[in-house]
């Protein structure tokens, strides 16, 4: 069984272990909870969620990919050079942008 390699430490001391993924920075942030069906990536790329971890609680979350319509933000000047996030087309159809895939 795989061991757990990232902590979340609550300002009372109690700590939760887990698994990361993305990102492995350490970093001292809100947890802040949404309860939202739709929108995930409105979430994630909306600005306003700086410097919070945000959990989702819907089980669902993800399952329908993403667009460019839906950012929040704008991509930054590292972002526009990235040559992984440039539109591509695969053999399925759907578009790849940095990664993730949208149908």
């Amino acid at each position: 069984m795989k061991k757990a390699d990232r902590k979340i430490v609550t300002e009372f001391g109690e700590e939760y272990y887990g698994f990361s993924f993305g990102s492995v920075n350490d970093r001292v942030c809100e947890i802040v909870f949404n309860t939202s069906m739709v929108g995930y990536q409105e979430i994630v790329s909306d600005l306003s969620y700086t410097d919070q971890s945000v959990v989702m609680t819907y089980p669902l979350i993800g399952n329908y990919g993403v667009n460019d319509e839906d950012y929040e933000s704008a991509p930054t000047d590292n972002e526009k050079k990235n040559p992984a996030n440039e539109k591509k087309e695969n053999n399925k159809g759907t578009e790849r942008r940095g990664g993730v895939e949208a149908v």
